[in-house]
């Protein structure tokens, strides 16, 4: 009998809101040839228990799922709002249209609000139609245990802007992208766990993300867990950053493929 497939995470998109490159920008990190270097927007895809999960829904989609040879998704975890995680919604649609149950989408209430009427088409449907994204919207609380395609995850949540962004905690497994302050009933989830990808925007601070000693902070603070750091903007420049983290801390990286803990 042929040995299951060990859980797996993949890294879709690890840069922030603009990409890397970013549009009319000729930096040094924006015209790098690092192949580390380019960054479409964040987003990852649990691949556990024969199921594929995929942590939001970022403008560059399309491309994320055939650049990583995904042909099926059983199911998506909405981070937040901002469009630079959710505006590929509609690339789900021959994903969603081969399926004989609506594809579950989680999100927090307020996310899940506008989300209804950010894509009205997707979710005012009650049942299957031709040419249009089949989905069924689940609403989830802060620190709640819930199931999406039958996996099960954990919920928490940090403050990022106005609003908040919904962390999720998989067996050993914590991600967590778009942070700024994460309260104590949240770190006591992420707390212990033995693999964490944690947002950090650059080294120098910004007012909704974490900079580098925010989320080294915030790694100590859980156990010093190995980390991989995602959302990174065109300030950081993958080898030259990477050489002075600390060693149980790395930059991901797009096309990134991790085991995760058993």
């Amino acid at each position: 009998m042929a040995e299951a497939s060990p859980d797996r995470l993949h890294f879709l998109g690890t840069g922030t809101s603009y990409g890397i490159p970013m549009v009319g920008c000729h930096c040094d990190v924006c015209g790098s040839d690092d192949p580390h270097n380019k960054r479409l927007r964040s987003s990852v895809l649990f691949e556990v228990v024969n199921k594929r999960i995929l942590v939001d829904t970022t403008p560059d989609l399309r491309q994320q799922l055939l650049r990583s040879g995904t042909e099926d998704v059983d199911g998506i975890i909405i981070t937040h709002i901002h469009a630079d995680h959710v505006f590929g919604m509609d690339d789900l649609r021959p994903i969603s249209l081969r399926r004989m149950t609506p594809l579950p989408v989680v999100a927090l209430p307020e996310a899940a609000a506008l989300l209804r009427t950010t894509f009205p088409y997707i979710f005012a449907q009650k049942s299957r139609r031709e040419g249009l994204p089949w989905m069924d919207l689940i609403e989830v609380e802060p620190n709640e245990d819930f199931t999406v395609a039958d996996v099960p995850f954990t919920s928490f949540v940090a403050a990022h802007g106005n609003g908040r962004t919904m962390g999720v905690r998989y067996r050993d497994t914590t991600y967590l992208t778009d942070a700024k302050v994460i309260a104590p009933d949240a770190r006591a989830i992420i707390a212990g766990s033995r693999l964490l990808v944690l947002d950090m925007l650059r080294e120098e601070p910004h007012p909704t993300h974490l900079n580098l000693t925010d989320a080294l902070e915030i790694v100590g603070s859980a156990g010093n867990p190995r980390t991989y750091f995602i959302h990174m903007s065109h300030e950081v420049d993958h080898a030259t950053l990477s050489a002075r983290l600390p060693s149980h801390t790395s930059l991901a990286h797009d096309g990134l493929v991790l085991d995760l803990p058993e």
